[in-house]
């Protein structure tokens, strides 16, 4: 029998986050990075300190960390983006000036002119499930 077309869809489209290798970076290395001329790999782990967290009108949460505890506002070369998307949701977010480590896939997002992991698939000390199927 086969199976439904969502179900094709969903195991498509899911990362194979147990076969992955992150690469662990500063966050001041990634964020220093020229997106053009960089070499960094696709998956990467970062520590950092939450600075703001905040749910967009897509349903992501935009989580700001950054290297340094003394941060209070993003700062680009200093603090990345990290997007938890609605499909793969991380409960509990992490607490604002907590320090967290992120697994996930960089990116850089040229309209906001910064590096961000999008989408995050491990924070520690979180569960990270799989709620449904990623956009197309």
């Amino acid at each position: 029998m086969k199976a439904p077309f969502p179900l094709l869809l969903l195991l498509a489209c899911l990362p194979a986050v147990a076969g992955v290798t992150y690469s662990s970076f500063s966050i001041h290395t990634i964020a220093s990075a020229n997106p053009t001329t960089s070499n960094l790999p696709t998956h990467v782990q970062v520590t950092g300190w939450v600075i703001s967290k905040s749910k967009q009108s897509d349903g992501d949460w935009h989580i700001a960390v950054c290297d340094s505890n003394s941060f209070t506002s993003f700062d680009r070369f200093h603090c990345i983006n990290a997007e938890v998307v609605p499909y793969l949701q991380c409960n509990p977010l992490p607490a604002k000036g907590a320090q967290v480590t992120l697994n996930g896939t960089l990116r850089f997002d040229g309209p906001q002119d910064w590096w961000e992991i999008h989408p995050v698939e491990h924070i520690s000390g979180r569960t990270c499930l799989s709620t449904g199927i990623p956009p197309l």
